[in-house]
């Protein structure tokens, strides 16, 4: 089975023109710098040329539904080669599902783990978020009070993004949910917390067992223009 771009659809018209198009990449993915040159044979194939033969147009409008959600994005087919979430305005807000495998959660203090993709000359806040486990077959132990940060510092050695939630609410042999209202606004120069993106962390430990399980992180957040 195909993994990446599975379909591309073109909706010929007046400008801009508009793509459609599937992917069963994640958000985070399908923003990396050199997404588009890493599925050029995908779009080869679909649209039934060479692998350098679809043109992309700098006025793009792509409709894209991804492995977490959908969105508008604009193209950069010409510096980063990827995806770049559409700004309609000065704020636009946003929501993202995004999995997260029980490896890379129990991790989370060693290694951060991305959650939503910086966007350029912007900045990224939090308005309100929530953390999904669902249990396997053993409860988690160990580890450190979870939230968002910017970039990826380890240690939780970022800029606090987000409230945080207790550890030891996730020690549970069952599923279960937080929510946490409101985001932590930083008191940062901007050029400390613009172009970046949020990962989840914590300032603790490393978690331990959680065998089978795996969690979701909900984000609603705004995406800011820097003056």
């Amino acid at each position: 089975m195909i993994s990446g771009i599975t379909n591309l659809l073109t909706d010929w018209g007046p400008n801009p023109r508009m793509l459609r198009i599937v992917t069963t990449d994640t958000f985070y993915t399908i923003t990396q710098p050199g997404y588009l040159t890493a599925q050029a044979a995908n779009i080869a194939a679909i649209q039934n040329c060479s692998a350098n033969g679809f043109e992309w147009k700098a006025d793009d409008v792509c409709l894209i539904s991804y492995a977490n959600g959908e969105g508008f994005f604009n193209v950069d087919f010409l510096v980063n080669f990827t995806f770049t979430p559409m700004q309609s305005s000065q704020v636009q807000p946003n929501y993202l599902r995004v999995p997260v495998k029980l490896a890379d959660f129990l991790a989370n203090w060693t290694t951060p783990v991305p959650i939503v993709p910086g966007v350029p000359n912007s900045i990224l806040f939090v308005d309100n978020w929530a953390f999904e486990w669902i249990y396997g077959s053993a409860a988690l132990a160990t580890g450190g009070n979870i939230y968002l940060q910017y970039n990826a510092t380890t240690h939780g050695g970022g800029i606090a993004a987000s409230n945080a939630m207790t550890a030891s609410d996730f020690y549970v042999t069952a599923n279960s949910i937080e929510y946490s209202a409101g985001g932590k606004c930083p008191i940062e120069p901007l050029t400390a917390v613009t172009d970046v993106g949020l990962y989840l962390s914590n300032a603790s430990a490393d978690f331990t067992v959680g065998t089978g399980g795996s969690g979701i992180v909900h984000v609603w957040f705004t995406t800011i223009q820097s003056p």
